[in-house]
């Protein structure tokens, strides 16, 4: 971020008389301040775009020994996903460097609350939207490829506290309850009803969406 170059629409500043420097001074301020804000959001979305197009869908070569430990237990705790899990930790190092650089910059807490908000939000809208327009990753295993990797999230926000993660986390809410129905193994019993107003009353999915997903789920258990 130091070395780009920051462009500033310098028609938002008014030019004004000369008498009055300190308002001049203000609107200057006001505009390189949200062109930097804009410029960092947009950097980091940008980095973490092409991250995120392999978050959503787990790795064929761990797929097998995913499913068949996801099936003998329904516990999720104390598995280690480091290795298979890179683009995750490559999504919490650019949080961690982002956060490192706005830190030593001393940029104030609340711009760093906003920011990685604007940021969660737009992770919880990649995936989520990937759900809907990608039906293959409607999985089991996908849906637990991705449950471990927002927890890595939800332990980012942990650490960093609420002085800079804010709310960032709520933002995932609606990724979150998507994957939360993809790792419910008999999906085949739930209603839609249950679905809409119980396990997902903030997501909306497609009949589309949940009848592949229902069908892929029967289809490997007959």
């Amino acid at each position: 971020f130091r070395t780009s170059n920051i462009t500033v629409d310098m028609d938002l500043v008014r030019q004004i008389e000369a008498k009055y420097p300190a308002f001049l001074f203000k609107q200057q301020l006001t505009a390189f301040v949200e062109g930097l804000y804009g410029m960092i959001r947009d950097n980091v979305k940008k980095e973490l775009s092409a991250l995120l197009l392999h978050a959503i869908q787990v790795p064929r070569i761990m797929k097998a020994s995913m499913v068949r430990r996801s099936f003998g237990s329904s516990s999720l705790r104390g598995r280690s996903f480091s290795n298979q899990g890179s683009y995750w930790l490559a999504i919490v190092d650019n949080l961690n460097e982002l956060l490192n650089i706005l830190r030593e910059n001393c940029v104030p807490a609340i711009f760093i609350r906003k920011i990685f908000t604007q940021i969660f939000s737009f992770i919880n809208a990649q995936l989520f939207n990937s759900l809907l327009v990608r039906h293959e990753c409607c999985s089991f295993s996908n849906g637990e490829y991705v449950k471990q990797g927002l927890a890595q999230l939800e332990v980012w926000c942990g650490e960093v506290k609420p002085e800079y993660a804010g709310s960032a986390l709520h933002e995932l809410r609606h990724i979150r309850q998507a994957v939360g129905f993809l790792v419910i193994f008999k999906k085949f019993r739930i209603s839609y009803d249950e679905i809409v107003n119980d396990l997902c009353p903030v997501s909306y999915f497609p009949p589309s969406v949940l009848g592949v997903t229902c069908a892929r789920h029967i289809g490997r258990n007959k």
